[in-house]
């Protein structure tokens, strides 16, 4: 029976106290990278509760952010309190920021990430990826996480702009979301079941 990172994150996530924020990753970047000629942007991963919550702080000079984020998602992923536990925020080379989690038990490592850009005046979810590899995937953990590479994996990758998916190799779904429905701004762990991408977890 394959776990979900989702169902596994879930119920990390409720042995959490809550407590204030403990910043986990700071980036820079330019949403129009590599020319450079969008806005450039300061983002800002912590942790906060059960959740990690993701603020970015744009602007046209990056010298000059403003001190306030002009985005705010409070709840956009979960939070995991395994030891081997690790979140961060990465910026890709055409300006998107990657908000990357690997979690780790003795047999099994969880992957996902979830990306996003500036488009349609707002940030929105492009992408996202989970794989969960095991058993004794740990011993043999590429450099590059997200992929699968044990002998059993469990996989669901979505283009959440284009509205398809894949589980596995094999085509999951095909959808059409207004662009409201993916507005990194609201997004919570559970959107990417609700928009039918990947299957909820079972």
């Amino acid at each position: 029976m394959r776990i979900s990172t989702y169902a596994l994150l879930a119920g990390l996530a409720g042995a959490l106290p809550a407590s204030a924020e403990t910043v986990l990753s700071e980036v820079t970047g330019n949403w129009a990278a590599p020319a450079n000629d969008g806005f450039y942007y300061r983002a800002l991963l912590t942790h906060e509760g059960d959740y990690l919550r993701l603020r970015i702080f744009e602007g046209m000079s990056a010298d000059a952010l403003p001190a306030e984020p002009t985005f705010d998602s409070p709840r956009i992923a979960y939070a995991s309190t395994l030891p081997e536990a690790r979140d961060w925020l990465e910026v890709g080379p055409e300006g998107q920021l990657f908000l990357n989690s690997v979690a780790v038990n003795e047999s099994h490592v969880y992957s996902e990430r979830l990306w996003v850009h500036h488009m349609d005046n707002q940030v929105t979810v492009m992408g996202y990826e989970t794989y969960n590899n095991g058993p004794d995937a740990v011993a043999s953990m590429p450099a590059n996480p997200f992929t699968c590479w044990g002998t059993h994996c469990y996989s669901c990758v979505a283009d959440v702009w284009d509205g398809t998916s894949a589980i596995g190799d094999e085509p999951y779904a095909h959808i059409s979301a207004p662009v409201e429905a993916i507005n990194a701004a609201t997004w919570t762990p559970e959107t990417i079941y609700e928009l039918g991408l990947c299957p909820a977890p079972d």
